[in-house]
């Protein structure tokens, strides 16, 4: 059974959206010492993590977030330690950090 409108009208839709920056750091954490998903919370600065394996002891743990408008001027250097921060307080079997980047979002 297919329900009516289920098409909308584009124009109603927004057609770009504000960029962001979103920075994102990996550190080790041991084999299935964190669940194979992809997690977010809602705080604000929202954060967001995902596992990739290393090897078969390890694991990465990437976390993302500290996001702000692309147009401000954020401090990486800041935004990097509250991610390490906020990984340290939810995952305390996090070892070092391996990575760091940042990526634009829209």
């Amino acid at each position: 059974v297919f329900a009516k409108n289920v098409f909308y009208d584009f124009e109603d839709l927004p057609l770009a959206q504000e960029a962001y920056r979103t920075y994102v750091i990996g550190v080790t954490a041991p084999r299935g010492a964190a669940c194979d998903a992809v997690t977010w919370d809602i705080d604000e600065p929202y954060h967001y993590t995902r596992l990739h394996p290393r090897d078969s002891e390890t694991d990465i743990l990437i976390a993302g977030g500290e996001d702000h408008p692309d147009d401000e001027k954020g401090n990486p250097h800041q935004a990097f330690a509250h991610l390490e921060e906020w990984v340290r307080a939810h995952f305390p079997y996090a070892g070092p950090v391996v990575a760091n980047w940042t990526g634009a979002l829209k």
